[in-house]
């Protein structure tokens, strides 16, 4: 798990929590950490967590990427690194906590459920309905931050609510991933009700309410 703080004049302001993914940072609200200020780019760095480590990756030359007071296009994070944006430090910490959700989609497979793992339990304001296959039908309440779609053989959609928006990207892209029919890539896309989500085999359509 990586924990990701914001402090602004040495004051924690912000934590994030992710399990895995990529991980947008800036100004502009659709990121999943937001920084409202100027001196932030609207995509400042974009995190990739793994399992086993943490990329960050400057995206504008205009805005510097800034690690441990040094000025760094691209660097591994290690626990207690110190991410200075602006006027403002993130600290990237290792730990346990989990903000994220993770459905598998091989539902047509000999997996006699499919595997859905959530830590909390509380009231969802979206859903995905199962489009076909063995499990036609059935709902899959979002209840996290980030919500993983897939496996890696093949492919792995993301979903990261925002506010009262809910937003798919790509983390592992390939031409079984589709949105409405239309692949899906590493950009955010603002999912609206009744869109369908392609994954494999698996179609789901997505709900509010």
């Amino acid at each position: 798990m990586a924990k990701f703080t914001i402090f602004f004049r040495d004051k924690p302001i912000n934590s994030h929590v992710f399990e895995t993914g990529v991980i947008y940072i800036g100004r502009d609200h659709t990121n999943m950490i937001v920084i409202d200020n100027l001196s932030i780019a609207p995509i400042h760095a974009i995190a990739v967590v793994r399992e086993n480590d943490c990329l960050i990756k400057q995206i504008n030359d205009n805005f510097p990427l800034i690690i441990n007071g040094t000025a760094n296009k691209e660097y591994c994070l290690v626990d207690q690194d110190k991410i200075f944006l602006g006027k403002y430090e993130i600290l990237y910490q290792v730990n346990s906590y989990s903000n994220e959700q993770t459905i598998r989609t091989d539902f047509n497979n000999s997996t006699p459920e499919p595997n859905i793992t959530q830590v909390k339990t509380e009231t969802s304001d979206a859903n995905l309905q199962i489009m076909d296959g063995r499990h036609i039908g059935r709902i899959i309440p979002i209840k996290k931050a980030v919500t993983r779609l897939g496996h890696s053989n093949g492919g792995i959609a993301i979903i990261t609510k925002k506010d009262q928006d809910y937003f798919i990207s790509t983390l592992q892209s390939t031409d079984k991933l589709t949105l409405n029919r239309e692949l899906i890539t590493n950009k955010m896309t603002k999912l609206v009700h009744n869109d369908i989500i392609r994954i494999e085999d698996t179609s789901m359509q997505f709900f509010l309410g």
